[in-house]
């Protein structure tokens, strides 16, 4: 699967948001290029963390999946503890990173997630034959597990931040909605889910479409 294989499918699931951050939109630089998804009928992303997210690189505190090298990307899973111990055998609290059973770097494998696994997380690196059914069936999981958690009667449509393109084609600037963007700004920090530096700051701008 290739990330926007793997995007379009999420999107497909009706009622998210994915938050791209991109060079101009004030995000800093080492969040460029990822993306994060959450269940947000109403467009506003949430104080909740994602339900998924896709990591091009490596960060400071999550290196071993090696995702410096050219083409590698990791695909990341809020799977909760049943799900979690069923792909795994081990419960995410008694997980230790230096006693993972696969080594993080290996493609088309299920791994905890190298950080975020003692939080219930699990995450495939360049997923392929042997775990595309997976990663639709853990993401499918993963957004109704989100999705139950919103008010009822919701209305689904599917927006990007960073740039951000929706169903009509047309465009404004993000600062014509400044509840959004505020709220851009101070979520893209706690998505992350890493420990970095520049928690506090956060996107200012971008492009709805």
């Amino acid at each position: 699967m290739s990330i926007d294989e793997i995007i379009a499918y999420i999107e497909g699931l009706g009622g998210g948001l994915t938050l791209k951050p991109q060079p101009g939109d004030g995000s800093p630089e080492i969040s460029w290029g990822d993306s994060f998804f959450y269940c947000a009928p109403d467009g506003v992303v949430p104080k909740s963390r994602p339900f998924a997210t896709i990591a091009t690189k490596d960060y400071p505190d999550d290196q071993d999946s090696r995702l410096d090298r050219p083409g590698a990307f990791r695909v990341n899973f809020a799977a909760g503890v049943d799900e979690f111990v069923k792909r795994t055998g081990q419960e995410p609290r008694q997980l230790k990173r230096a006693s993972y059973a696969v080594d993080p770097s290996n493609a088309d494998v299920v791994i905890p997630h190298p950080v975020c696994g003692s939080l219930g997380w699990l995450s495939v690196v360049n997923p392929g034959p042997e775990t595309e059914s997976v990663v639709r069936d853990l993401l499918h999981k993963a957004h109704g597990d989100g999705d139950n958690r919103l008010p009822p009667g919701q209305p689904h449509p599917v927006r990007h931040f960073g740039n951000i393109h929706g169903r009509n084609g047309r465009s404004r600037a993000a600062a014509d909605n400044v509840e959004n963007a505020s709220r851009v700004r101070k979520a893209l920090p706690a998505v992350l889910l890493f420990k970095l530096p520049w928690r506090k700051h956060g996107p200012s701008t971008g492009t709805i479409t």
